[in-house]
This record gives C-alpha cells, sequence and structure tokens, in this order.
C-alpha cells in the first residue's frame, strides 16, 4: 500500500497490485475462523516451517613448488526452525537458527569443531493491550545495540504510529559463544513512523557496563524519509560517556524522470567502535577485570580511546539504462583511516589516507538466451601501499526451469610500492544449482585462484583451489 501511494505509475505498479490483492486475499483467510466437518474451531492451530542446509567446502593451496596444504575440509550445516500460533488475541512465535561447522581434518592441522547459534528467541503479541515481548538470542537494529545479543525486549505501541521498546541482555561477540555476563546494557528506544506520511524517526539511548565499570554510553537517532524520487537515510550514535561521536551515516537516492538514479553516502565511524573493552587490544590480559589489577579505570578508558581508530568514507555513484538490455552503475568512493597511538605497551597503527575505488559495471540481460544475466566489471583501486585493476565477467543462465549455471572470471594486476613488484591474479568458477519440487535445491560449485608476484629478484606462485557442494531442503 505504501508503494502504490508513492508510486501511483509505473512499470512495476501492476505487478505490486497483484501482489497486494493476493495477500489481502490471504490475509483475509487467515482471519477467519477455520471449522472443520465436525463445526470444530480451528483456529489456535501450530504452523511450522523451516529448512536445513549441508554444504561440503574444501581448499586446496601451494606456494610455488612446496607441497600442497589442505586448509579446509569441512561440513557445514545450517538449520532454521519457526513456530507460529495465532489467537484471538494473543500470537506467539519462535525461532531458532543455527549452524555447525564440522572440521574434518586433524586436531593438529584444522581449527576444530563448533556450534554456532545465530537466533534462538519466542515471540508474544498481545493485539489487546498492543505489547509484545521476545526473550532470547535476537538482534533489534535502531536500539543502539551492536550487534546480536542474548536477552528480552518489550515494546508497547501507544499510538498507531509510535512505538515504546525497552530492551535489556548480554551482547554477543560470536555465534560460537554461549551467554557471556561480562558485558551488560539496557536501553529504552521509541519508533515513530509515518510522520506526515514519508517520514520514519527511531531514537534510543544504550547504556552498556562491562566487568562493573562503564563500557557504552549511546544516545542516537534513525531518520528515514522517502518520496516518489527521493530517499534519504540518517544514522547517528553519540556516546556520552566519552563525549565521542561513534557513527554518522548519510545515505541517499535520488531518481529522475529518464530512469537516471543518483546515490551517495557519508559514512564516519569509529574503527573499531569506541568501548571500554578496546583497552584489551594488543593487552596479555583477556578480560577488563584482569586490566583493573593493573590500571585505574580512567587508565583503561584512555587506553580504549588510544585503540581505537577513525575511519570516513564517501561515495557517489550513479546508475542509468542504455540501450535495450543494459544499465550501467558507476561509483567513486574514497577512505581515510586515521590510525591509534601507541601507549600501555601497544604500538599504534599508521593513518591510511586518499584510498580511491572507481568501479563501472554493466549488466546485461537476455544476451544468449532469454532471462540470463551478465554482469560486466571493471574496478580501479588507488591505495596509499598500492594499486589494483580488477575486470570481472558474472553470467546467470537459466538453462531449464530448475537449472541455472553461473561461470565467473575475475583478473587482477597489483602494483605493490612497498616491494616495488607486481601481482597477477586469475581467479575463475563455475557454480551450478538445481531446483526441483519447489523445495529441494543441490548446489555444485568449483573455482580456483592463481596468482604471481614478481619482483626484481624472484617469483612467488600461488595456487588455490576450491569445491563447494551440498543442499538445501525447506519444509
Amino acid at each position: 500500500r505504501r508503494y502504490l501511494m508513492l508510486y501511483t505509475d509505473g512499470d512495476d505498479s501492476a505487478r505490486v497490485r497483484q501482489r497486494l490483492a493476493g495477500l489481502t486475499t490471504v490475509n483475509q483467510i487467515r482471519e477467519a475462523p477455520l471449522v472443520n466437518d465436525v463445526g470444530r474451531d480451528d483456529t489456535g492451530r501450530w504452523d511450522t516451517y523451516g529448512g536445513i542446509a549441508q554444504y561440503y567446502r574444501r581448499d586446496v593451496s601451494q606456494f610455488d613448488d612446496q607441497e600442497t596444504v589442505v586448509g579446509q575440509s569441512s561440513l557445514l550445516t545450517d538449520f532454521d526452525f519457526v513456530t507460529r500460533r495465532s489467537g484471538d488475541r494473543v500470537d506467539f512465535s519462535s525461532r531458532a537458527t543455527m549452524g555447525n561447522f564440522y572440521d574434518l581434518l586433524d586436531e593438529d592441522e584444522g581449527s576444530g569443531n563448533s556450534t554456532r547459534i545465530y537466533y534462538l528467541y519466542a515471540d508474544v503479541v498481545d493485539s489487546q493491550w498492543d505489547l509484545s515481548a521476545r526473550v532470547g538470542r535476537q538482534s533489534m537494529p535502531g536500539s543502539g545495540v551492536l550487534g546480536r545479543f542474548d536477552g528480552a525486549h518489550l515494546g508497547w505501541s501507544f499510538r498507531p504510529d509510535a512505538r515504546l521498546n525497552v530492551v535489556t541482555g548480554y551482547p554477543v561477540d560470536s555465534t560460537d559463544d554461549g551467554v557471556k555476563t561480562d558485558r551488560f546494557f539496557y536501553g529504552l528506544s521509541t519508533d515513530f513512523t509515518s510522520l506526515f506520511e514519508r517520514l520514519d524517526i527511531s531514537l534510543f539511548l544504550n547504556i552498556q557496563e562491562v566487568d562493573g565499570i562503564q563500557d557504552r554510553q549511546a544516545v542516537g537517532s534513525e531518520f528515514r524519509y522517502f518520496d516518489d524520487v527521493r530517499s534519504l537515510i540518517m544514522l547517528v550514535d553519540y556516546d556520552i560517556s566519552y563525549d565521542e561521536m561513534n557513527s554518522f551515516v548519510t545515505l541517499g537516492n535520488w531518481a529522475f524522470a529518464n530512469r537516471l538514479t543518483l546515490n551517495a553516502m557519508v559514512d564516519f565511524r569509529k574503527s573499531p567502535l569506541l568501548t571500554t573493552r578496546n583497552a584489551l587490544i594488543g593487552q596479555q590480559e583477556s578480560s577488563v577485570e584482569d586490566l583493573l589489577l593493573l590500571f585505574s579505570e580512567d587508565e583503561i578508558r584512555q587506553l580504549a580511546q588510544d585503540r581505537t581508530g577513525e575511519m570516513q568514507t564517501y561515495s557517489l555513484g550513479l546508475s542509468a539504462p542504455i540501450f535495450d538490455r543494459f544499465q550501467i552503475n558507476a561509483d567513486t568512493t574514497l577512505t581515510n583511516y586515521d590510525g591509534t597511538m601507541a601507549s600501555g605497551g601497544v604500538p599504534g597503527v599508521p593513518d591510511s589516507t586518499g584510498n580511491i575505488y572507481y568501479t563501472l559495471t554493466a549488466i546485461g540481460s537476455s544476451l544468449l538466451m532469454e532471462q540470463d544475466t551478465t554482469i560486466f566489471g571493471l574496478g580501479y583501486v588507488d591505495g596509499d601501499t598500492a594499486s589494483t585493476t580488477t575486470l570481472t565477467v558474472d553470467s546467470r543462465y537459466p538453462v531449464t526451469r530448475g537449472m541455472r549455471i553461473n561461470p565467473r572470471l575475475r583478473f587482477s594486476q597489483r602494483d605493490i610500492e612497498r616491494t616495488d613488484s607486481k601481482q597477477w591474479i586469475a581467479a575463475p568458477s563455475l557454480r551450478m544449482l538445481y531446483r526441483f519440487a519447489r523445495r529441494y535445491e543441490i548446489e555444485l560449485e568449483l573455482g580456483g585462484e592463481w596468482s604471481s608476484q614478481k619482483t626484481d629478484t624472484e617469483t612467488i606462485d600461488y595456487n588455490n583451489y576450491f569445491i563447494y557442494a551440498g543442499y538445501r531442503a525447506d519444509f
């Protein structure tokens, strides 16, 4: 409905209207009580769905004429399971998304087995009180929470276009980890949607502690504006305890009547994002609690600032259709990194400024057969230590209704100033995908990378080969 309000005419309007009609019909069916042959009301039935995927990955590499080394031989299993129950007043849902990395290499060669928990939560919604609650491993964008966390989120829609959120829990560094209680946070956020029909605003306050001392005290907002030709998204994250801007991101798009689209981005952020725990970078101690035996809290906070650099990114791009079957995309990106200073026995990281990335891509459709897609890319990186030119070709061909093949080729040349050398890299690959019975998918990808680096005195060759094969089944 929002799309049709903004884009009343256009090539996609008819398709969106058809899709909206289908969704509306489905919702009407779901909202109606389900009565079986004997007249029993089955509104509160459970719905379950999900999928499982297993893939084998093998990487083999070789330097010069040395023996080949198997860098990876592993089985990756991912599982996603969702349950839902709709009631007259209360709706329940849960999600479990997990993965397992099974290392087939010997203990002294591989990284070992691991189990990953991406999401694991239960969700309850009370439609009468406009309340919702979620408990478990989850993420909550726009609330000041940095990534996933183990905890709870409570939301209240006190107006149709406004929502108050309370969130608390323990941050998650890696999906391999269980619940870790050394860091704890709590926060408030408010979401206002469809202000003046085109504007969404989110405001947040997030306070985080690590081993009993301040880790992060952030206030910020997310601003989203959309109309029929323009969009603007702005994100601000400011740490009031350090009096530092952690991140400021602005992204805008402007579509013109001739189908030319301009986009621009400005991104200022701490790298890594500033928290007191950054003081551990480069130290032998593994926790802030251990650092407190050696330094005061103020000294630890200063170490954290010393370990935190700043990254600035500026990007400008455009896209436009040319001829009947091509679209051109061009982007230019400039990055600057202000390094860190030496302190606490940890050396500083030098600055890296003036890195410029130029990218030009041409996307063609139906060039060799109906509904195929080919992307031709040309990129150039002018860095402070090396410059790289890259050519890519990425094609997707629908061989049959269920089968797709995807050949890719990347060729790069690097001029490395530090060693006064040149490096050539060629990386071909072929991916094949077959989907059948609407629920099952088989995938096979083969590829490699051949590299040769030449200096005045020697030539270093590097070869790498990989195979990636597996299946996915939905239920």
